[in-house]
């Protein structure tokens, strides 16, 4: 499955708070035009933020029933996810 998402946002208004507004929520790394969505609305502290490793995942799958893997087909543009065991 693609773990990429691209998102076009379009402002209108008073240019000078426009800029004002993207200058707060940019990206500190990246820049003028990116989003840091933490600045938005921060991320739960109850929510793991960090890897997982074998350990982890063998409990997620055990809990989950989560076996195999994962693909994706776009038939007629239309997103789908098939399970591949």
């Amino acid at each position: 499955m693609p773990n990429h998402v691209m998102n076009v946002l379009e402002f209108s208004g008073d240019a000078g708070k426009i800029r004002e507004m993207r200058e707060k929520i940019k990206n500190d790394k990246f820049g003028l035009g990116t989003i840091d969505f933490e600045k938005i609305i921060p991320m739960p502290e109850s929510i793991y933020r960090g890897s997982i490793g074998n350990e982890e995942i063998s409990n997620t799958e055990r809990t989950t029933g989560m076996t195999g893997r994962w693909e994706t087909g776009e038939p007629n543009g239309m997103p789908t996810a098939t399970k591949i065991m």
